[in-house]
């Protein structure tokens, strides 16, 4: 018995590929993380550990009423991950702090 093996176009191979990126984008944009708790204030570029740049965030948290900075890619590092370079309770000692951070800028 012989099968029939249809072979892939490259048309048929994006369309396999597309399908597959957009339901991954929908499995990891959900979430049930409320993105409306933090707003950002200022973000600014900042020497990494390994000699690149990377983002440094100031954000509001509107729930808690406090000023967090998170280090690292905004796109990757997010405030909803908890994972808070300084947390402050009032906007001057955040500013303050953000002012003043480089990054490992010295280092270099």
């Amino acid at each position: 018995m012989k099968r029939f093996i249809h072979k892939a176009t490259p048309m048929d191979m994006l369309d396999r590929y597309s399908r597959t990126v957009e339901s991954a984008e929908r499995v990891c944009g959900d979430s049930d993380i409320d993105s409306d708790q933090y707003e950002l204030i200022d973000k600014k570029s900042v020497m990494d550990s390994d000699g690149f740049y990377t983002d440094y965030c100031l954000y509001y948290d509107v729930l808690n009423d406090r000023y967090v900075t998170v280090f690292g890619d905004s796109d990757i590092y997010r405030p909803e991950d908890e994972d808070f370079d300084m947390e402050c309770e009032t906007e001057a000692e955040a500013r303050e702090w953000f002012d003043s951070y480089h990054g490992f800028d010295e280092e270099y």
